[in-house]
């Protein structure tokens, strides 16, 4: 009654506002009133459905954290459950339950057993948790159960196969365990089964097989063992069949080559062995054959080549031999070629040029010979190719400038030669390039040379680079030294007269190409003070290959007292460094001390911390000291003072064996001997012997210390920080910000930026973590020899500078879209969560269209050329924004643009209407986009760290971007647009930073 009087005062209203003139702008809401629906107060209230029935709702309501669903109008705020969002009804019994991406939180309640009219439950996309209720069983009209992408655990209930109406049954991504119960078998209804992404284990039952109406089958990603059942080859209706990345062993049944309706077979990732049965060739309807990472061997069936409408076949990283078969180049359909890490051998068919469809080309790691063949430059839509680690001959034909539409490109590690075709400069698309250096490939064209240095800059500079280092220092002699130093080895410091001293030199090639001749005769030539004379026998080597060396020696016998000087010349063919000339110099001496301690039985003791004073004088004479250890210790002796003098000092046992040697003192203007760390000396009687290979020495120090020392920096390329281990407990490491003073990082030119940001930890172990900074390179943590941190005694770090720590190989790639992979995705109907259109051709839509269909995009990397030991520290994708196609700006509307990834493709094929709604990992969004500061247009989303694990090392990572609501419910097209791979300009981009151990 309050309905009707309500109305007819609007009418009333109306009336009165015509008569008199006046203008009012009627409210939507009003202008299409409908009769009010009472307010839900109970169950028991309401007429529509069973009480019963109602209660199940109510019950999901609660149980899922219904005040926090994204959409829950109506929902126990009227009487009539039938409005409720997501609720159908028919004969006045609920029907249908859809409350797909809607927020729900919680498990399912076991009341929803009660709705025993129900026909379809789509829960797919929420946080549902816990386990399959059985009750589900009692739904005997159920003909669709899709819970995928939730929370869901425990196992699968056995009695879901009593659901006899059953038509598809969906539970994928979720957290289900256990084996897969063999009574699915019993829902011979059933057309799609998807169990993917779950951590199920146990076989594949064999009553799958009596699933004679399947056209879906999926399990991948699971944990799933034994061999795949023959049984599957009665599912002669399937056109999917997935069962990749699982612990499957055995062969491949000869018996799938009789699913003839197959469009995708992937049993990628697991440990299939045996060859590949010829029957697969009988699959001519497949689209994608995916048998990558397994163990298969044998050859490749020549049957494979029936497979006409092929357009991926992934045969990669198993054990096939033999040639890659000519018949596979009746493949005109393929977009996608994966031949890599196997042991094929022979040539590239020439065949392989009617493949005008292919835009990825893998051939790397095999034993591929001969030539590449020109019909290559046939394959005009190719993106990109690798051939790397091959045996490949020849020059590269210059029918390669033919593709146009070339990215990436890899042609090391093989054996081609001759000059690189003028044509190569047509590939304006490429942005990956590599090639082997100065490896037998040339150019003399500056349009060639200008565009290979895009990707190499030296990549012709192959000559020698000599340099001269004294053995046992790491300081490059320059060339022209004139000022002789004791770290370069070319100062010797003082010799007694009449006595002698030698240092031994080595020439370095540190070219990569071209062997360095040393054209001098003699080879080393010395001019100035005949106390110094160069050894002539053996002489040097005349040609030093790349990466080798050759050693002469040169000798200082003092004639008389004072300071002598020589230059020393190398004559050579290294254009900038010849001649090679350096000074040396040393002091004639004379010595007069004496001191008796020079054998075994005379032999002083010594103790830690007390520094002796003696002399070894005259020649001859040895300096015998002995000292005691009450508990295995790190030990350093050292000598002082000696300015140059070649010392050298040698450790025994109390037997007199010899435990340790160093000769160390010409370097460094002492020796050193230390037995720290790993190395420390067990308890027991010890004694020193200290003397000079040529000359005397008529006072030093000798000291005795007991020290803690560091024992290892390990980098975590895991969490981009080092771990410093000492061999004892320490103090005094400096943890304030922002010195870090106990600390120093060692950076190569191309990294910026990079910084201590913490230092924790105490007793033995401490961590440094690191900010990577920007750029390429390597990032070393050292302990310098200014470090603080003693041992709580006091006494100092032996073995510093520590420089022997593990490094971080930090490196960033760019990586861009692919064209022809990159498109949308556009829903069916408004609540399908499924798609009927998909377009590759233009740019990225998002938002929805005027029936409130959502639109996602998909974005195709390419990320296989990272290194398979990559560890990724930051990964970064952007985005572009083409222009507001249509309606209201869906960044108003539509909530926030979010991606979700894939370490793979999401679906079959690159890009298909199943990418629209197929499992993402992680199953989350991993973010949302925000405008680039400074970029105009562009927008980026910072991938966080848990998530790096996706981005794929061994082939592609795909990102699916839409926005939070699916639509706004006015049906009015309201999208908007981003550059796809097609813009050679603004392309969507993967930054990735990385380390590698």
């Amino acid at each position: 009654m309050k309905t009707k009087l309500s109305l007819q005062w609007i009418v009333r209203m109306l009336l009165i506002l015509v008569v008199t003139g006046d203008i009012l702008s009627i409210p939507a809401q009003l202008a299409s009133a409908k009769p009010l629906t009472a307010p839900f107060t109970n169950c028991a209230a309401q007429t529509e459905i069973p009480q019963m029935e109602c209660e199940a709702l109510t019950a999901l309501y609660d149980s899922t954290n219904g005040v926090t669903w994204w959409n829950k109008t109506n929902w126990l705020q009227t009487n009539t459950p039938c409005d409720w969002h997501g609720v159908t009804c028919d004969g006045g019994y609920v029907t249908s339950i859809v409350l797909e991406e809607n927020g729900l939180n919680g498990p399912i309640p076991p009341e929803l057993g009660n709705l025993g009219s129900l026909a379809s439950l789509n829960l797919w996309n929420n946080q549902i948790s816990g386990a399959i209720p059985i009750q589900l069983s009692n739904l005997e009209n159920l003909t669709l159960l899709h819970l995928g992408d939730n929370d869901v655990n425990g196992f699968i209930p056995q009695e879901l196969g009593n659901l006899a109406s059953l038509i598809k049954l969906d539970l994928s991504g979720n957290r289900l365990s256990g084996s897969i119960p063999p009574e699915l078998g019993n829902l011979t209804s059933l057309e799609w089964l998807d169990l993917g992404s779950n951590q199920l284990s146990g076989i594949v039952p064999i009553q799958l097989g009596d699933l004679t109406n399947l056209t879906d089958l999926s399990l991948t990603n699971n944990q799933i063992s034994g061999s795949i059942p023959s049984q599957l080859g009665d599912l002669t209706n399937l056109e999917y069949l997935d069962l990749s990345i699982n612990q499957l062993s055995g062969p491949i049944p000869l018996q799938l080559g009789d699913l003839t309706y197959l469009l995708g077979l992937d049993l990628e990732a697991n440990q299939l062995s045996g060859p590949i049965p010829l029957q697969l060739g009988n699959l001519t309807n497949l689209s994608s054959l995916q048998l990558g990472s397994n163990q298969l061997n044998g050859s490749i069936p020549v049957s494979l080549g029936n497979l006409s409408n092929l357009s991926w076949l992934g045969l990669y990283n198993n054990h096939l031999s033999g040639s890659i078969p000519p018949q596979l180049g009746n493949l005109t359909y393929l977009g996608i070629l994966g031949l890599s890490d196997n042991q094929l051998s022979g040539s590239i068919p020439t065949e392989i040029g009617n493949l005008t469809n292919l835009t990825m080309l893998s051939l790397h790691n095999n034993q591929l010979t001969g030539s590449l063949p020109p019909q290559i430059g046939n394959l005009a839509n190719l993106q990109w190719a690798n051939l790397t680690y091959n045996q490949l001959s020849g020059s590269i034909p210059s029918q390669i400038g033919n593709l146009t539409h070339l990215q990436h490109l890899e042609l090391d590690k093989n054996q081609l030669s001759g000059e690189f075709p003028t044509s190569i400069t047509n590939l304006t698309g490429l942005y990956y390039f590599k090639f082997d250096q100065c490896a037998g490939l040339t150019s003399n064209d500056a349009d060639v040379i200008t565009f290979l240095s895009q990707f190499a800059p030296n990549w012709n500079i192959c000559d020698q680079d000599m340099s001269v280092k004294r053995i046992g220092s790491a300081i490059v002699v320059p060339v022209g030294d004139a000022t002789p130093s004791f770290a370069e080895g070319t100062n010797f410091g003082g010799v007694g007269i009449d006595k002698a001293r030698g240092f031994d030199f080595d020439i370095f090639n540190n070219g990569s190409i071209k062997p360095l001749r040393l054209t001098g005769g003699p080879i080393v030539t010395i001019s100035g003070d005949p106390s110094f004379s160069v050894r002539t026998q053996p002489q040097p080597a005349s040609e030093v290959q790349p990466g080798a060396a050759t050693r002469f020696r040169i000798r200082f016998s003092p004639k008389s007292l004072g300071l002598h000087t020589a230059i020393i010349s190398i004559a050579n063919d290294d254009a900038d460094k010849n001649p090679y000339i350096f000074t040396v110099q040393g002091v004639g001496a004379r010595y007069d001390a004496y001191e008796s301690d020079n054998d075994f039985a005379s032999a002083r003791t010594i103790i830690p911390g007390v520094s002796q004073t003696h002399s070894i004088f005259p020649m001859g004479d040895r300096d015998h000291v002995k000292f005691t250890l009450t508990a295995p210790s790190n030990v350093v002796l050292e000598t002082s003072g000696v300015d140059g003098y070649d010392t050298e000092i040698a450790l025994y046992d109390a037997n007199h064996n010899l435990v340790g040697y160093d000769n160390d003192g010409g370097d460094f203007l002492y020796s050193r001997l230390a037995r720290t760390c790993l190395n420390a000396l067990p308890a027991g009687e010890y004694y020193l012997k200290t003397y000079v290979y040529e000359g005397v020495i008529p006072e030093y120090q000798l000291d005795l210390k007991i020290v803690p020392c560091v024992t290892a920096v390990r980098a975590s390329h895991k969490s981009t920080s080092f771990t410093v281990t000492f061999s004892e407990p320490v103090i005094g490491v400096d943890m304030v910000s922002p010195q870090f003073d106990d600390f120093t990082l060692v950076t190569s030119p191309g990294i910026s930026g990079a910084s201590i940001t913490d230092v924790n930890g105490s007793g033995a172990t401490y961590v440094v973590k690191v900010n990577a900074g920007s750029g390429a390179g390597m990032i070393r943590l050292d302990v310098p020899v200014t470090a603080t941190i003693t041992d709580l005694d006091g006494n100092p770090l032996a073995n510093l500078p520590f420089t022997s720590g593990e490094t971080y190989t930090l490196s960033t790639t760019s990586f861009f879209s692919s064209a022809t992979n990159d498109g949308w995705t556009l829903e069916s109907s408004e609540y399908s969560s499924r798609a009927n259109a998909k377009d590759n051709s233009g740019h990225l839509l998002v938002g929805d269209n005027a029936k409130n269909r959502q639109y996602r995009s998909l974005l195709y990397f390419d990320t296989s050329s990272l290194p398979n030991d990559a560890t990724v520290i930051e990964a970064t994708l952007k985005i572009k924004l083409a222009d507001v196609t249509a309606g209201t700006d869906p960044f108003s509307t539509h909530g926030s643009l979010f991606a979700e990834m894939k370490n793979g493709i999401f679906g079959k094929s690159p890009l298909e209407n199943t990418d629209f709604q197929a499992v993402a990992y992680p199953k989350r969004s991993l973010g949302n986009f925000i405008p680039v500061d400074g970029e105009a247009g562009w927008y980026q989303l910072v991938l966080n760290p848990a998530n790096f694990k996706y981005v794929n090392v061994n082939g592609v990572t795909q990102f699916r971007i839409r926005f939070t609501k699916d639509d706004d419910n006015d049906k009015v097209a309201d999208f908007i647009s981003f550059y796809s791979g097609d813009d050679a300009t603004n392309p969507p981009q993967l930054i990735i930073e990385y380390t590698t151990p």
